[in-house]
């Protein structure tokens, strides 16, 4: 899920498209605990995640998308190494 261009609404990409609605990032992070934020403008399903590489700050899903994570949500990102172990550390 990421912010859209559009004012007050969010873009959820999926494996076969994208789907845009009106709410924000926070209200759906506080709603959803098992999605984790990963920058000010983007929150991952981490079942969803291929691979993540801190070198170049990316995480990369199954379909060959990849969002950026903000260096304030390493944390966050390095804790899902090991709630998902399946998570591919490039």
């Amino acid at each position: 899920l990421e912010n859209s261009p559009t004012q007050h609404k969010v873009t959820l990409i999926t494996e076969t498209g994208s789907a845009e609605f009106r709410s924000n990032i926070s209200k759906i992070s506080d709603e959803n605990d098992f999605l984790v934020k990963v920058s000010q403008s983007c929150i991952v399903n981490p079942n969803n995640i291929d691979s993540i590489d801190f070198s170049k700050k990316t995480i990369t899903f199954p379909n060959g998308d990849e969002v950026i994570f903000a260096r304030s949500c390493r944390k966050n990102v390095k804790n899902l190494l090991s709630k998902y172990p399946e998570i591919n550390v490039k």
